[in-house]
């Protein structure tokens, strides 16, 4: 019962006073009104009434949230009265979603109502549900601001209970939730922000772009225009808008911009896509860059545009220059003649034919080669040689070939034995008179001095005969000159100057004066005419006025013209038609001073600005009229049609009726009657005829027209798939396998011997890799056989034959077995493939040019003739090497000899002579010549110039005479003959030009140059004031005034509009007042105008306006004129005045709810929310209606959704998803899992059985590791852990001991059993030819000297005083010096002027007085170039290299040079082989430095080092450059690292050289023609190894043992094989290494245990137990058990568990002992899996964490990543676009970096593209993964792996060695206990549930199929059926009595 009590007055608020009661709280609403919150146990408006209620809650101010009964989600109590009340100040309505809803049926209730008070009889929704009947989710309203749920449960069931959403609809904007500048606009339910537009009206001045901003605006301006506003014009290229170093040009209004490459576009911003054209070809991706591209190719692809296919030859595999055949994955060898094998590895001796006919025959690859006898060559020696073959005869001479030898012929000219003398004809002097004889080939020519001609310079030479006098002059010869006498107006030395006479500006008033020959001309300017341009021009005299009067003014004239017209000279008539006064298309005809207007049809009136009303007739006969321009249009009634709505409209003829459907025409109407199988209005509904679900068995009905189809499952058959299939009816498993038939489908149990899905295939027992060292494996029927590869043997190819059994090596040699060959190891003396060859190292004999060999069996020496060296004798000693010839001469080598060709300018023996040019007194007229280097300069006396002196200097050619004078030149002086009116030396001095008093009228003369002026009295000018001065020139007259000139005044006629003395004063024409209608009058020159009031127009203001000309009215309303004012009818739609507001039909909101209303003109638009249709959006879309459930699945309808309930084993959204059993990844160890209905099949890898591949299969059990290996297990593999000695996959092979080679600095191995011996190279001693003997252990140093041990020898370092090869010379070289004060000091090498001595160090120190500074000069230097090196430099530190000045060698004199300071040194070095002369330096003392550094502009090119000498600088150039900036470069010397034998000539030629060689000589370069240099020739190969090369660019270095790379300057790792055993440790040396031997080992390789018991010695670390040899293992050392935590030979390694990545959701880990802490919340497990499955896939990528909150995963993105799973870039610079993610292959993830677009690639691939697997090379040899496969790491970062382990499924770990516990967690529901297992685990459900997650109920039918059968129950379930019984019937008649008294109080 509740009691009612008087509440309070409605319009109270919360500012009087408090209206709400019971300690309710008081909220003023926006219309003033009190808002009363209420406490618990009250309700009502004011809180007034009490509820008695004993559960629920209040929900006010909260605009959403959810109202759940007691409990939610587990059960709600008994007798539960549960009252929820909602409020929300100012609010509309309420939306109501029922998210859950399961109470007791018919029992328990949920009641919705509106309002404050809870009243169930005005409930506007009522709940009770269970659990079988569907979730009522269409959200529905209730209006107001304020409702209440009330909930009631009765005394017995209890259930889940409800979960109710409310969602309040207030006034969204009351918060003022939007920002600064943006406008809230409240919608339903929620509002929106629009953006306070600051751009209207736009204020942005010439064509600027408004931007609205918050609360504020930016103009984006033209690009000629700034400012705030774009209000200032600016120079569009000034803001430099070209990107990318375009050129920006500017047109004043607009730029261009020329891009450079690589770029385009407006601004060249856009990087043109070279990618564009797609050069990438067979399939590569395409990177677009700057102005280029790159490819990124796929696998078997390479090159620019990935054209090219990686050739499978490129490793070379063809020995011996065979060809190489690339085929796919294999290739073959076509070996090149003379070599034959697989790999062309056996050579053919092509020597066994005898093919040389005069000579030895010596043994090549694929050819021989002969050693002729002398006098003969050719390939077989059969051919006379040819000693004219070489050309040894020079200069065109002709060769006589005879045996042996040649004699030459010479060519007149030349003499000499080869014809190399040329002969000097200018011996006999023949060139006379002074003349410079050249001698040529066979003749000479006569370089004559000047005034000489003729062969010999006998004639003199007529200077005249050229007629060099111009313009007439007249010319007189002199000796080795001439001179010119001019004609009048003519001057210069050749007459070739035409006197100026415009010099004296004889025109006046700015003419322009123009010199002819003794003459002049005046070109007047404008207004100016007469001789000298003195008089002024009329420009009126023309008469240029058409229509008006002239006048004339200077330089110009102005017309006055008459009324009507206007133009410069009047000749223009005004157009009065000029400013369109003709309205609506009307045409306008020009008058005098008027206009007329012709209209066109439809309008009318003076201006046609009236429109004709064509409805007036009433033309439309079923429709209404519409009055448009010169026309009308019908709108006609529904129904009708045509121009005047007189045609009735057939609505048929649009074919509405669909699917064959008959229409039937009405008015304004239509009907369809439908085709069978259609339906609807337009007959466009397909019949479902499935709706009754014809189809059984879970089959799925297909719809058609007017008919149906079923599928049905694998298991049924038939129409209706009502009949039931047996699968194992067609015995389909063969070869003896049993069908078993699982429903739907069938499983075949194969015999031992076969497999596949029916048996049908042979069990491939090859499989397994059975067969050994590439043996090839045949399956047989239950078994294999093995067909070896050659040299290997037994069932499985394990045993190596031994080629060695028939002891193939003769003469004591022993043979060293190899697979399927083997070698002979010879004794000493024998050689041969089988030692049968006894060794002669003189046979044949190497030793070349006459040396006699020395026989010493295994070497041989050669005794060397004078002239020759080397090993062979076959270096011809290079005279030339020390470069003896100076001063650029060429040396030509001889034997024994050289011969210096020298340079021009120098001569002697050795080119260091200088030759003396002036000997030939080359310098004429006294000159003085000075002799320099090939050449000479002379020093002309005063009067002179030229190379020679023979040019006189001519002094007139300054001009030194003014005025007109004529220059006459004489030698060394020159004189003026002036004019008549100029005196002086230079014709300066004027004479009086005034003396004739030239100037009239009073004027005064002024003398001028050379002429006069007069300054004229008041009233006359002129030049000689003879003219009259006209007042009217400075136009006095304004305004159109005419000027009269007088004496001395003038007089102005003013025009009619003007007056006053200078026509100065405008006449006002207003002072009339001729404006009428109160118009303002505006005076103009001559004229008025009327300013107009609104409303009338006119010259005088006298008519009316029409205000409606300029259609005021929009969107089509019809304007109506008033008086100064308009009124506009508005088409239907709009309003307003001017018909601009369109009437919003919306208004009164006719879509409903269900519609979103879009207004439109003179109607509106419902667009339906989703779920609705219909015009007004009222009829609710039946989503089942479609029956979208597919394979049984039950449909439940919702707004605008659908569920499906499915069938078990089926999921998806209808249904059509078969669940897949696989999914959970049921099958280890890599077993393919195959689903099938609710069940699935395991098929293994090979290596795994059972179920689910759980098994792994022991491949040790058939004992495969011979001569006692241990054998390990592995999966589908095993592998041998051989004993000492052993080796190969099953210890089969006796190990080799020179493998890797330990023997030392080229020692060559010998192999013997688990031993070895090493024969060393000499030089070297030792077990492993380790240690370098030292040569210096004999003291060869003498004096105190230092020896330094090198390889097979040695050098001194030697004391003061001594040096020399053994320190055995003395000389004083080393030294401290003072300059004495203001003096000099000079420093001399070693034994100077004769040659230094070999390996000299010398060191001076010089120093002088602080403050000063030393000029250093080299006077004389001559070093062995390259080799002997004079360093000297500033200060005292040799170390810095910065204080070098000179580096040099060779025959050049270094420049002089002024030190920083007061201190310099000198340094001098030889080597060990020549010397030279040697130098002499001076040291002068200077008071100041050198402050000009003439290097600072870096002058130097190519590397060359700037020298800053006194006054210049000076480059040392680098090799192969010379030039005084180092700029040229020289052309190589391929003849420098001498290529020919010692007693040939090298000549030098383009890219190329010559061998000369002696006659008889049989080295095979000694050849006729070209012979190529090589890359070999710059020795680019170190540390000793071979070089050979065909070209100019390429060659291969073939490196000595211990050293590799491409030029052999990398040392081999000899430790990169891990040779050290027991965890030794190897150092790595030259050619060698050497083991550290851990504890109890020892041995080359630690492999000899030294103790008894290894464990002894306490090897295992870290708490690990060590378990002896010869117990447990005797093939073994030791072995350490590590504790858990560590693992390693001696359990040195502590495991970094968190290596194994054990965190999931990316979420860090921390490493503990044997542990790890997973730094996740707490409800994520302790692996951060999650315990509610959500996380468990591990969803969010790119380093996001997964974290399970509310029933759903949500994923915390680092950094640039977003979306729900992390898979969104959130950085617009990491954006890729669609092709740079295509490019991202394998599921790699793509994102950019610096522009660049980058692959994040999954586990276990690498690459640019994500395309590459990552290999297994030796980094995982040794480290092999327990349970997964190991790859090499792709980033090796500091303390990173070497290799990764990519675990089997269900392992995790470093080394995949634990076992992935998939129940952490407790995957398993309901209580149910899980069982972990190999990558699954199984769940052990409780009595109640089942199914994989225990999270499925038992149902009762399912609890009874478990009961005993019939007949069996035992006597406790027949008393529990009894109980049951009795307890059901008080039930039934409790829930009776329940019901009445429940009924009663609700009514």
């Amino acid at each position: 019962m509740c009691t009612l009590s008087k509440g309070k007055g409605q319009g109270e608020n919360c500012l009087t006073v408090n209206p709400c009661q019971n300690g309710g709280t008081c909220i003023t609403e926006e219309t003033g009104t009190a808002f009363c919150f209420c406490t618990p146990g009250y309700h009502a408006t004011y809180c007034n009434l009490e509820v008695n209620l004993n559960c629920g809650q209040n929900f006010y101010g909260v605009p959403t949230d959810h109202i759940t009964s007691p409990n939610y989600p587990d059960n709600y109590d008994n007798f539960n009265s549960c009252g929820y009340l909602v409020g929300y100040p100012n609010g509309k309505k309420f939306r109501i979603t029922i998210n859950d809803m399961d109470i007791e049926e018919a029992k328990d209730v949920v009641e919705i109502g509106a309002g404050p008070i809870i009243d169930i009889s005005g409930a506007a929704a009522e709940y009770t549900f269970s659990e079988t009947l569907p979730i009522p989710q269409a959200p529905f309203e209730i209006l107001g601001s304020r409702m209440w749920v009330y909930f009631y449960s009765d005394f017995n069931v209890v259930k889940r209970g409800f979960n109710i959403t409310f969602l309040v609809d207030a006034d969204e904007c009351s918060t003022n939730p939007c920002q600064l500048g943006e406008q809230c606009n409240d919608l339903e339910y929620s509002y929106n922000c629009q953006v306070i537009d600051e751009c209207s009206p736009n204020p942005c001045f010439n064509g600027g772009v408004c931007v609205d901003g918050i609360n504020q605006y930016t103009c984006n301006c033209p690009s000629n225009y700034e400012g705030v506003n774009c209000q200032i014009p600016i120079n569009p290229c000034e803001s430099n808008p070209c990107n990318n170093n375009g050129i920006c040009q500017n047109f004043v209004t607009y730029y261009e911009c020329t891009c450079v490459n690589g770029w385009t576009g407006i601004t060249c911003s856009q990087d043109i896509n070279e990618c564009a054209s797609n050069p990438c070809q067979n399939g590569a991706i395409c990177s677009n860059n700057q102005d280029s591209y790159s490819c990124s190719c796929l696998g078997g692809y390479t090159g620019t545009n990935c054209e090219t296919d990686i050739n499978e030859c490129s490793s070379n595999p063809c020995q011996n220059g065979g060809n190489c055949n690339n085929n796919v994955n294999f290739f073959t060898c076509d070996c090149v003649l003379g070599y034959q094998g697989t790999f062309c590895e056996s050579e053919i001796n092509e020597c066994l034919s005898t093919p040389c006919v005069n000579g030895l025959c010596v043994d090549n690859i694929g050819s021989f080669s002969c050693i002729c006898e002398a006098g003969w060559t050719g390939t077989q020696c059969d051919i006379d040689i040819d000693e004219c073959a070489s050309f040894p005869c020079f200069n065109g001479a002709t060769c006589n070939n005879f045996l042996a030898l040649y004699t030459c012929n010479c060519l007149s000219g030349f003499s000499g034995s080869k014809c190399e003398i040329d002969n000097n004809e200018c011996s006999s002097g023949p060139c006379q008179n002074g003349a410079t004889c050249n001698d040529h080939v066979n003749s000479y020519t006569c370089t004559c001095i000047g005034g000489y001609t003729g062969t010999f310079c006998e004639t003199d030479i007529n200077e005249c005969a050229s007629f060099p006098c111009v313009n007439g002059g007249t010319c007189s010869n002199d000796p080795n000159s001439f001179a010119c006498t001019c004609l009048p107006g003519y001057t210069g030395s050749r007459c070739e100057l035409n006197i100026n006479e415009c010099i004296s500006s004889p025109c006046l008033n700015g003419a322009q004066c123009t010199d002819g020959v003794n003459s002049y001309s005046c070109q007047c300017a404008n207004g100016f005419e007469g001789i000298r341009c003195e008089l002024p021009t009329n420009e009126c005299s023309s008469n240029p006025c058409v229509n008006g009067v002239c006048v004339d003014i200077v330089l110009a004239y102005y017309c006055t013209c008459s009324g009507g017209w206007m133009g410069t000279n009047c000749e223009i008539d005004v157009n009065e038609c000029s400013s369109s006064p003709c309205l609506s298309g009307g045409q306008c005809h020009n008058g005098a001073n008027q206009f007329t207007c012709v209209c066109p049809e439809g309008w009318f009136g003076i201006i046609c600005d009236t429109d004709v009303d064509e409805c007036a007739s009433n033309p439309c006969l079923f429709g209404t009229c519409i009055n448009e321009q010169n026309g009308y249009r019908c709108d006609c009634f529904g129904g009708f049609e045509g121009v005047n709505c007189g045609t009735q409209t057939n609505e048929c003829l649009s074919s509405p009726c669909l699917n064959g459907g008959t229409c039937i025409d009405g008015v304004n109407m239509y009907y369809c009657n439908c085709s069978p199988g259609w339906e609807g209005l337009n007959c466009a509904t397909d019949i479902d005829e499935c709706a009754s679900n014809p189809c059984l068995n879970n089959g799925a009905c297909n719809n058609f027209v007017n008919r149906y189809t079923c599928t049905c499952r694998p298991e049924y058959t038939g129409i209706n798939c009502q009949l039931f299939i047996d699968p194992c009816t067609s015995s389909p498993c063969s070869n003896g396998g049993t069908c078993n038939n699982n429903v739907g489908y069938y499983v075949c149990d194969c015999p031992s011997a076969y497999t596949g899905t029916n048996c049908q295939e042979d069990y491939n027992e090859c499989g397994s890799n059975p067969c050994n060292n590439g043996g090839t494996c045949r399956n047989l029927i239950g078994q294999f056989q093995c067909v070896c590869m050659p040299g290997w043997t037994s069932d499985r190819c394990q045993t190596n034959i031994n080629e060695c059994g028939t002891n193939p090596c003769l003469n004591g040699a022993t043979c060293i077995d190899l697979v399927n060959d083997f070698t002979c190891s010879c004794t000493t003396g024998w050689t041969g493939e089988v030692c049968s060859v006894e060794v002669n190292a003189c046979n044949p004999n190497p030793c070349r040019n006459g040396a006699t060999c020395n026989d010493f069996d295994t070497y041989y020496t050669c005794s060397c003739v004078p002239g020759y060296s080397g090993q062979t004798c076959n270096d011809n000693i290079i005279e030339c090497a020390s470069n003896p010839c100076a001063n650029g001469g060429t040396c030509l080598d001889g034997v024994n000899e050289y011969l210096c060709q020298c340079t021009p300018g120098y001569e002697g023996t050795n080119c260091n002579g200088n030759t003396n040019e002036c000997a030939s007194l080359p310098c004429q007229n006294n000159g003085v010549c000075v002799d320099s280097i090939n050449s000479y300069t002379c020093q002309c006396q005063s009067g002179f110039f030229g190379a020679h002196c023979e040019n006189n200097i001519n002094e007139c050619a300054s001009a030194p005479c003014l005025n007109g004078g004529q220059c006459v030149d004489e030698v060394n002086r020159y004189y003026c003959s002036c004019l008549a009116e100029w005196g002086g030396d230079n014709c300066q001095t004027q004479l009086n030009d005034c003396s004739q008093m030239p100037c009239e009228n009073g004027g005064t003369c002024v003398d001028g140059l050379n002429t006069f002026s007069c300054i004229c009295a008041s009233g006359w000018t002129g030049f000689t004031c003879t003219l009259d001065v006209n007042e009217c020139n400075s136009s006095p007259c304004i305004n159109g005034g005419i000027c009269q000139n007088f004496v001395n005044y003038y007089n102005c006629v003013c025009p009619t509009a003007y007056t006053g003395n200078q026509c100065e004063i405008n006449v006002d024409e207003c002072a009339s007042t001729p404006c009428l209608n109160g118009g303002t009058c505006i005076d103009g020159v001559g004229l008025y105008t009327c300013a107009c009031v609104q409303g009338f127009v006119g010259t005088h203001c006298e008519s009316e306006t029409y205000e409606c000309l300029s259609a005021p009215c929009q969107n089509g309303g019809q304007c109506m004129e008033g008086t100064n004012a308009y009124i506009c009818q508005c088409a239907a739609g709009f309003d307003g005045p001017e018909c601009q507001i369109n009437i919003n039909e919306c208004v009164s909101n006719p879509c409903g709810v269900n519609g979103m209303c879009n207004d439109q003109t003179n109607q509106y638009q419902c667009v339906c929310h989703p779920g609705w249709t219909g015009p007004l959006c009222t009829i609710e879309i039946d989503e089942c209606g479609s029956l979208p459930c597919l394979n049984g699945g039950t449909c439940t309808q919702g707004e605008n959704f659908y569920t499906c309930q499915c069938l078990p084993g089926w999921t998806g959204t209808n249904c059509e998803i078969n669940v897949d059993e696989c999914q959970v990844s049921p099958c280890n160890n890599g077993g393919t899992c195959y689903d099938l209905v609710n069940a699935y099949t395991c098929v293994c890898v090979e290596g795994f059985n059972g179920n689910d591949c759980e098994i792994n299969i022991n491949e040790c059990s058939s004992g495969p590791c011979q001569n006692g290996g241990l054998c390990t297990d592995g999966i589908n593999s095993y592998s041998c852990v051989c004993l000492l000695g052993w080796e190969g996959d099953n210890c089969q092979t006796n190990e080799n001991d020179c493998f890797p080679n330990p023997c030392m600095n080229g020692g060559i191995c010998q192999d013997e059993l688990s031993n070895y011996v090493c024969s060393c190279p000499a030089g070297f001693d030792g077990n492993n030819c380790e240690t370098n003997i030292n040569e210096c252990a004999s003291n060869p140093c003498a004096n105190g000297g230092t020896c330094n041990d090198g390889i097979f020898g040695y050098t001194c370092s030697c004391v003061i005083p001594w040096s020399g090869t053994y320190c055995d010379i003395q000389g004083e070289c080393r030294a401290n010096y003072t300059i004495p004060d203001g003096g000099m000091l000079t420093v001399q090498s070693p034994n100077y002027p004769a040659n230094y001595y070999d390996n000299d160090y010398c060191l001076w120190f010089i120093s002088t007085r602080p403050g000063k500074h030393i000029l250093v000069t080299v006077t004389n230097f001559a070093t062995e170039l390259h080799y002997d090196h004079l360093d000297i430099g500033n200060n005292n530190d040799l170390s810095d290299l910065g204080s070098r000045v000179i580096h040099h060698s060779g025959f050049e004199l270094p420049p002089p040079f002024l030190t920083t300071n007061n201190i310099v040194w000198a340094r001098f070095e030889s080597d060990r082989t020549k010397t030279e002369s040697g130098f002499s330096i001076t040291f002068t003392e200077r008071d100041s430095p050198d402050l000009i550094n003439e290097c600072s502009s870096s002058p130097c090119m190519n590397g060359a080092t700037c020298i800053n000498s006194i006054n210049m600088y000076v480059c040392s150039c680098p090799v192969l450059y010379v030039g005084t900036q180092c700029e040229s470069r020289l052309e190589e010397n391929l003849c420098y690292s001498n290529p020919c034998p010692s007693d040939a000539q090298c000549v030098n030629s383009a890219n190329t050289y010559y061998c000369i060689c002696q006659a008889l000589s049989l080295d095979p370069r000694c050849y006729s023609g070209p012979m190529p240099g090589t890359a070999c020739d710059s020795n680019p190969c170190a540390n000793g190894a071979l070089c050979t090369s065909s070209s100019l660019t390429e060659f291969t270095c073939t490196c000595r043992d211990g050293w590799m790379g491409e030029r052999c300057n990398d040392d081999r790792d000899e430790c990169g094989s891990n040779p050290c055993q027991n965890g030794g440790t190897c150092l790595n040396s030259e050619n060698m290494y050497t083991c550290i031997c851990r504890g109890p080992f020892s041995g080359t390789n630690c492999e000899i245990g030294t103790e008894t018991f290894i464990c002894d010695s306490s090897p295992c670390m870290n708490g690990g137990t060590c378990l002896n040899p010869h117990t447990q293992f005797p093939d073994e050392q030791f072995k350490c058990i590590c504790e858990h935590g560590y693992i390693g030979t001696f359990c040195e390694i502590d495991v970094n568990e968190c290596d194994s990545f054990p965190c999931y959701n990316g979420y860090e880990c921390i490493d503990g002992l044997n542990s790890y802490i997973c730094q996740c919340p707490s409800n994520m497990g302790v692996d951060c899996r999650g315990t509610i499955g959500l996380c468990q896939t591990q969803p969010c990528k790119n380093g996001g964490t997964c974290s399970e909150e509310n029933g759903k995963f949500v994923c915390n993105c680092v950094e640039n990543w977003t979306g729900t799973t992390c898979t969104e870039v959130d950085n617009a610079q990491l954006y890729c676009t669609a092709d740079e993610k295509g490019m991202c292959r394998n599921s790699g993830t793509c994102y950019k970096e610096n522009g660049e677009a980058l692959c994040i690639c999954p586990p276990g691939l690498s690459g640019s593209t994500c395309n590459e697997k990552l290999g297994s090379p030796a980094a995982c040899e040794g480290n092999k993964c327990v349970h997964g496969e190991c790859y090499i790491s792709s980033v090796l970062e500091p303390d990173a792996l070497l290799y990764t382990c990519a675990c089997e499924p269900g392992y995790e770990g470093k080394y995949c060695h634990l076992d992935i516990n998939e129940c952490l967690g407790n995957p398993c529901r309901n209580d149910g206990s899980c069982e972990d297992q190999i990558n699954a685990f199984t769940c052990h459900c409780s009595e109640d549930f089942s199914g994989t997650f225990c999270d499925t109920r038992v149902t009762a039918l399912e609890l009874t199929n478990t009961t005993p059968a019939p007949g069996t129950l035992e006597n406790t379930w027949v008393i529990i059926f009894i109980i049951t019984g009795v307890v059901v019937a008080i039930l039934i008649t409790l829930l009776i009595a329940m019901a009445v008294i429940w009924r009663n109080p609700r009514k």
